[in-house]
């Protein structure tokens, strides 16, 4: 058992506290498909329809509403430090194309992570016309509501 004196106590929890901030936050998002079932889907290919795939590694994450024989199946992994952005440390994703009769006709597995840093981005929407805010607020002020004397009705 260690000894720490009272006066140094405070430093060592200090110091503790610190050094587990400093852990990384690992995040894993979507679903984590097996490697025999993703097999079983490569060698698919022409054979196994839409259903018989819903049923082995279930619904996909996302189908485009302008392609639906496109199905995306998401699985990557996060890690953020401190107050960073999250970094993809591992990204397993992949897409299912399928032909129009519903077999399946492609698989393509996701090499990249440019696609999911794009996702991952925080965005913020130019405005243009910020910097002239307060001079059209200043501008239109005591322009309304009052009438000119001329256009007048009397009563």
């Amino acid at each position: 058992m260690i000894i720490i004196p009272k006066k140094n106590s405070w430093k060592a929890l200090v110091f503790g506290l610190l050094l587990c901030g400093c852990e990384p936050e690992r995040n894993v998002r979507g679903r984590v498909i097996p490697e025999e079932d993703l097999a079983q889907v490569k060698n698919g290919l022409g054979v196994l329809d839409q259903t018989q795939i819903e049923q082995l590694i279930g619904p996909p994450s996302s189908i485009l509403s302008f392609d639906p024989h496109t199905w995306y199946y998401l699985n990557f992994s996060t890690e953020t430090k401190a107050f960073f952005a999250p970094l993809i440390k591992e990204n397993k994703g992949f897409a299912l194309i399928f032909s129009n009769n519903g077999k399946l006709a492609k698989y393509i597995p996701n090499s990249g992570t440019k696609s999911l840093e794009i996702a991952l981005k925080e965005t913020t929407l130019p405005s243009t016309h910020r910097k002239e805010f307060l001079k059209e607020l200043f501008r239109n002020a005591g322009r309304f509501g009052k009438k000119a004397k001329g256009n007048r009705q009397k009563s």
